[in-house]
């Protein structure tokens, strides 16, 4: 096993944030330093990381400005919902590498939603294409405040971002691990 050793480097104009290689002839990019994120993944489905995400964000925005987003990543080219299902249409509607969208609370009970309605502002909800998870990244990184918490949803994202903490949440019965 070789051992890795990481270089930091501010990046200009971005606040608190940094960039983050990996050396030793990595072909990994490089990590994007987010030391105000809260990164919220989870082993399966309704694990309950919006539940947890929402009760943070109503519990730390009294005394914070608080960001909310969550990432979803579409694998491949699928015609058919990756959950199985028939799906929201979301997947099979996105039309480049990426889409950023910030949330308005127009459809009640959507995950952003509930982010938004527990106090973050702004909420941001990321779509993005597997193999361009960085530079969506760096696009959602550029729209945070140098000086907010961001509670954020994904998984995927931890491969391109260090956040100053990741959790992984698993349903107590264990079931579908991803």
């Amino acid at each position: 096993e070789m051992a890795l050793q990481a270089q930091t480097a501010p990046v200009p104009g971005a606040g608190n944030r940094a960039i983050t290689t990996a050396m030793a002839g990595s072909a990994s990019p490089p990590l994007i330093d987010l030391p105000g994120l809260l990164l919220i993944g989870a082993a399966g489905r309704n694990a309950g990381k919006t539940t947890l995400a929402t009760q943070l964000i109503a519990r730390f925005r009294e005394r914070f400005p608080v960001v909310g987003a969550k990432a979803a990543t579409v694998h491949g080219h699928r015609v058919a919902c990756p959950r199985g299902e028939e799906g929201c249409g979301v997947c099979e509607a996105l039309e480049g590498p990426y889409r950023l969208t910030r949330e308005l609370g127009e459809l009640a009970g959507k995950d952003t939603t509930r982010l938004l309605e527990a106090g973050a502002d702004p909420v941001w909800w990321l779509v993005v294409r597997e193999g361009h998870l960085g530079e969506a990244a760096q696009d959602l990184a550029g729209r945070l405040g140098p000086e907010s918490m961001t509670i954020c949803e994904s998984n995927s994202l931890r491969q391109v971002i260090r956040p100053g903490l990741f959790v992984i949440l698993q349903r107590a019965d264990g079931d579908k691990v991803k």
